[in-house]
């Protein structure tokens, strides 16, 4: 392949005259597709790694005390974790029903992480409904449980409630 370069407003042939810095760009450009090659395959393969782990017991979130915080609810949850993984992220979608069953609120819940073998505990606020107006808290489905899937770490799952409103799945 023969390349025109100009160098010094002269006109030369040849693949020899090639810019000095040309074999180091086509070095990086090189260096750059592998870069990117490594990070395809992490991607692809990462997943099904951190799918392999499997809780070996139950992961507990109980619902322990409803609060009156100024014009709304405060909701205090106890996590106990008791699946052999410790959890770097935990995220409920969680719906809370009138006593008539009747939707008052949908919202994520992101109880943070949660290490194996300890409690922590979790206060949500809701600032437009009362306590009084809580029936029950319906947990609908575990949107993030990493490194677990969601429907292991929802398989693993065991609620309840230390309080009048039924905490249910």
């Amino acid at each position: 392949m023969i390349m025109n370069v100009i160098l010094s407003g002269v006109q030369k042939q040849g693949p020899m005259n090639m810019l000095p810095h040309a074999h180091f760009l086509r070095r990086i450009g090189l260096l750059v597709r592998f870069i990117v090659l490594l990070a395809c395959l992490a991607a692809y393969f990462l997943p099904v790694h951190a799918a392999v782990a499997t809780p070996n017991g139950p992961l507990i979130v109980t619902l322990d005390q409803l609060s009156t915080r100024d014009e709304g609810c405060q909701l205090m949850f106890v996590v106990n974790n008791q699946t052999g993984v410790s959890l770097e992220r935990l995220q409920v979608e969680t719906v809370l029903f009138s006593p008539e069953n009747r939707v008052l609120a949908m919202t994520m819940l992101d109880f943070q992480t949660s290490p194996d073998s300890s409690l922590r505990v979790r206060n949500f606020a809701f600032p437009t409904t009362s306590c009084a107006q809580i029936g029950s808290v319906l947990f609908n489905a575990v949107g993030s449980c990493a490194p677990l899937d969601s429907a292991a770490c929802e398989a693993s799952l065991e609620v309840g409630s230390h309080v009048d409103a039924e905490l249910i799945q």
